[in-house]
């Protein structure tokens, strides 16, 4: 008993956890992709993109409340769609989860390469990162939450040391008006927001040692405010500093903005720190969707064990990350190309009408 209450985690900490793990994602999109749709409106696209969210998110919550204790996003689907179609809208969201963790480990080892150690081969990076994954994600789910929230205060800092620095190169002809682009632009541009913070949906549903958690939605609707509100700062700085036809051929802007920081010359490549630190965000994030690849294998057979699940999504990752794309612009494209749609899919259309048909089911 002691072990299982010790294992359990709290809803807070999921979501601190996903808060973590978004960052990294968001600052590919911020404003490299929301620039391209609303120019100097890009800043915006967060903050656009959260009542929409929030939305969702109230309404998934609500639907699952109505779910026996424990049942988790394999359950919703498995009570809404039956046994058959439920298996498959998990085995989506398992295959899902696992290509979308190979993009981002992929990503973050070419930001070493490029940044820290250019010239390098990425499989020593791959296998680097996904150990510390594997490491981590066997002990258990309050492990990986634990992780997350010694994560949240490196990466706070690292945020707020380069936001802060940066001000001064800030101009406010660079974010003023936002009109210009028109506001259907501006509008648009939160598509892509709205499309990694749907990657917080799987996380936020695994139930499987989710212990009694305090404060439900408002509790998680707070977390994501300030989520958002700290990317469209981060934005808003990034397109003031450089403008946005600038920001917009950058492939990692916010590393960029580390570029042109200096701290009293005391750190002459601050990027090169940024992207170290910033590895947190990655682990963070594999760590969240490898939780919730346990829990959607285990609902398509319970024949799959926690641990097995593990080592094999492990393996899977690492192997997509390095075969994905023959090069990291190719791959940058691609998920570029099917990202909203992929997104859209998977964490809000499937879970959305799971909720649909587990309400209409209780009413019959």
């Amino acid at each position: 008993m002691k072990e299982e209450r010790e294992g359990r985690v709290s809803l807070k900490q999921l979501v601190v956890l996903t808060f973590c793990g978004l960052l990294s994602p968001l600052t590919r999109v911020i404003p490299s992709q929301t620039g391209g749709l609303a120019g100097a409106g890009g800043w915006l696209g967060p903050l656009i993109a959260l009542p929409a969210f929030l939305l969702a998110l109230w309404l998934m919550d609500g639907s699952m409340r109505r779910l026996p204790r424990g049942a988790g996003l394999g359950g919703l689907y498995r009570i809404g769609f039956g046994p058959v179609a439920g298996r498959a809208a998990s085995l989506v969201t398992f295959l899902w989860l696992l290509v979308t963790a190979a993009v981002s480990l992929r990503f973050c080892a070419e930001g070493f390469v490029s940044s820290i150690y250019s010239g390098t081969g990425i499989w020593m990076f791959l296998l680097a990162l996904i150990a510390v994954v594997w490491w981590v994600s066997a002990r258990g789910a309050a492990a990986v939450c634990r992780m997350g929230q010694v994560f949240f205060y490196i990466l706070c800092i690292t945020v707020g040391v380069v936001l802060v620095f940066a001000l001064p190169g800030v101009r406010l002809y660079h974010i003023w008006p936002v009109w210009l682009e028109g506001w259907d632009s501006v509008l648009l541009s939160a598509l892509p927001v709205l499309s990694i913070l749907g990657y917080s949906v799987p996380v936020l549903f695994y139930r499987g040692t989710l212990g009694e958690s305090r404060g439900g939605f408002a509790m998680a609707a707070a977390w994501f405010t300030a989520l958002c509100v700290v990317i469209s700062l981060m934005g808003l700085v990034i397109i003031g500093t450089f403008g946005w036809q600038m920001a917009v051929r950058f492939q990692l802007p916010f590393f960029s903005l580390a570029k042109e920081v200096t701290l009293l010359s005391i750190v002459e490549r601050l990027e090169s720190v940024v992207t170290a630190l910033w590895v947190f965000s990655d682990i963070a994030l594999l760590g969240a969707f490898l939780l919730a690849a346990t829990e959607q294998a285990q609902a398509i057979t319970s024949s799959f064990g926690r641990r097995g699940v593990i080592i094999m999504g492990c393996v899977l990752i690492v192997l997509l990350a390095a075969f994905l794309g023959s090069s990291t612009l190719q791959l940058h494209a691609i998920w570029k190309k099917w990202m909203v749609l992929s997104d859209s899919i998977v964490c809000y259309l499937l879970p959305l009408a799971g909720c649909l048909a587990v309400r209409l089911r209780r009413r019959v």
